[in-house]
């Protein structure tokens, strides 16, 4: 019986530690629109702009982009046809990522824009991840 009650526990800590991780899946540094509106500045989005745009313009829209519901619930194939080619990463080819600040040198941050997308393949959330490095 003993046995039974442990196994019960265990397997739901397990399910509760999966449903941690499952609700934070990008798992690494991010930041707030406040802390992009801080960092970058907040200019309004413009989608051709920033289709053409370089890091330094996309991050100028970044607060724009992660506050607006305009492309929440899109497919990525839908995000592309609007903001041009993703060039970042995360995780998988199945999200839309978009670079706003490359490392130059070692020890410089890069952080890209990632739209989150759902079980049904749409995006629910735009975060600001940093890519790479300490």
């Amino acid at each position: 019986m003993k046995s039974k009650i442990a196994y019960v526990v265990v397997a739901s800590l397990l399910s509760l530690a999966a449903l941690v991780f499952a609700s934070h899946p990008w798992l690494g540094k991010t930041l707030s629109s406040v802390e992009v509106k801080r960092r970058w500045g907040a200019e309004a989005l413009d989608t051709e702009r920033f289709k053409s745009g370089n890091t330094q313009l996309r991050a100028k829209m970044a607060h724009s982009l992660m506050n607006s519901k305009k492309l929440r619930g899109l497919t990525a194939t839908e995000v592309r046809k609007i903001l041009g080619n993703f060039d970042g990463h995360y995780f998988s080819e199945s999200y839309p990522t978009y670079l706003i600040q490359v490392a130059q040198q070692k020890g410089e941050e890069s952080w890209q824009l990632v739209f989150l997308i759902d079980k049904n393949r749409k995006t629910k959330d735009v975060i600001v991840h940093k890519n790479c490095c300490d």
